[in-house]
């Protein structure tokens, strides 16, 4: 026999009609068992409703990249880049082909390599600004050291992000997909 307590009574109590011999007695009715054990389905599939419907909210907003007709690059980047290497940068986005981690290294090895003059222009990423100049200086010079493989490159980025006070940790997005979540 379910027993429901007296607030889950009352929260029903609009829904469901409840006979006094229900509430107080100790000998339940046939019509009182059923009508709570109706209840309690009716509480579980709310649940499992609510539920659903949050793991749907949930999901990314673009999964398997953008809508078609909107460029994977961010618009503040894709404006200050010379066409050919927005062109590039679209095509290694759109091939299904490469694991992220691949897309992230052949991304890298185009924005390494730009000129300096492009390489200024591109906007820095958020909270970046908040950052300590020493600290913006050394994320810098990282980024830019064509010395530096993928791999090498996002240990040195770690290793500075990791040594941040906790005030600028929380400044900086997440690390994107494919990407180690290192930061607290």
């Amino acid at each position: 026999m379910i027993e429901l307590n007296i607030t889950t009574k009352l929260f029903f109590r609009d829904f469901v009609r409840f006979e006094p011999s229900c509430l107080g007695s100790r000998k339940r009715h046939r019509w009182c068992a059923e009508n709570e054990q109706e209840i309690m389905i009716s509480t579980r599939l709310s649940i499992l409703a609510l539920a659903l419907i949050g793991a749907a909210l949930a999901r990314p907003q673009f999964p398997g990249g953008p809508p078609p007709g909107m460029s994977p690059v961010p618009p503040p980047i894709a404006a200050v880049l010379p066409p050919e290497t927005l062109a590039r940068l679209e095509a290694i986005h759109a091939d299904s082909s490469l694991s992220e981690l691949d897309k992230h290294k052949a991304i890298d090895e185009i924005m390494v390599n730009l000129p300096d003059e492009v390489a200024d222009r591109i906007p820095p990423p958020p909270g970046f600004a908040q950052l300590p100049a020493d600290v913006q200086s050394q994320l810098k010079t990282i980024h830019r050291d064509k010395s530096l493989d993928f791999q090498g490159r996002q240990a040195a980025i770690r290793g500075v992000l990791d040594n941040l006070a906790p005030e600028y940790k929380r400044l900086l997005p997440p690390p994107p997909p494919g990407f180690p979540q290192h930061r607290q």
